[in-house]
C-alpha cells in the first residue's frame, strides 16, 4: 500500500509496526535480547546521534481485558526503559503502547521530522530522572481537615450567598 508522507509516495506495510520504548543518546546498534513485551526481542535503531529502543510488532495496540496481562505488559515496558537508562544514562521515555506504523524507515522518518524537538528535550532532561507519584488519602480524614480550614469555611459561606452560576465557578475553584 502507498501512503503520502510529506508530499512523497512511501510504501508502507500496514501490518508491520515498530513499538517504541524510549529514545537514547548515542548512535548504537544494540540487541537487548528478549526482554520486551511478551518476550519480544528489543533492539536499537540508530539515527544520527540518537537511537530508538524498539521491538517489531503488528501495527495495532496491545489490547486485553485481563488486567494482569496489561500489568505484565506495562511492567515489561518499564523494565526496558530502566535497562536503557542504566546503559545510556539520559532517555526520553515514551508511553506504553507507542507504535509507529511501518518498519525502520517509517521510524527514522518520524524521528527526522521531530529531530530538533527531541534534541531540545535531551538538553532539558539530561541528568534528570522522571518519577510518577500517586497519593492515596481517606476521604473522611481529608474532609475533617478541610472542614477545619478557616479559608475553606469562608469560601463555603460566600458560595451560599451567591447566584447559582457564580457559585458553581467558585465551587470548581475550591
Amino acid at each position: 500500500m502507498k501512503k503520502m508522507v510529506e508530499g512523497k509516495d512511501v510504501k508502507i506495510d500496514e501490518e508491520k509496526g515498530t513499538y517504541l520504548y524510549c529514545i537514547v543518546e548515542g548512535n548504537a546498534n544494540e540487541d537487548f535480547g528478549n526482554i520486551g513485551i511478551e518476550n519480544s526481542r528489543v533492539y536499537t535503531i540508530p539515527f544520527k546521534d540518537m537511537s530508538a529502543v524498539v521491538h517489531s510488532c503488528k501495527a495495532e495496540p496491545y489490547n486485553s481485558k485481563d488486567d494482569e496481562i496489561v500489568k505484565r505488559w506495562i511492567l515489561a515496558h518499564q523494565n526496558v526503559v530502566d535497562k536503557a537508562m542504566k546503559k545510556y544514562g539520559t532517555v526520553i521515555p515514551l508511553g506504553f503502547d507507542t507504535i509507529i506504523k511501518g518498519d525502520e524507515k517509517a521510524l527514522k522518518e518520524w524521528i527526522e521530522k521531530d529531530y530538533s524537538n527531541i534534541k531540545n528535550r535531551f538538553e532539558k532532561i539530561r541528568g534528570k530522572k522522571e518519577y510518577g507519584v500517586q497519593i492515596f488519602i481517606d476521604e473522611k480524614t481529608i474532609s475533617k481537615e478541610l472542614d477545619g480550614n478557616e479559608e475553606i469555611r469562608k469560601m463555603k459561606e460566600k458560595i451560599g450567598k451567591m447566584q447559582k452560576g457564580a457559585a458553581y465557578m467558585l465551587q470548581k475553584k475550591m
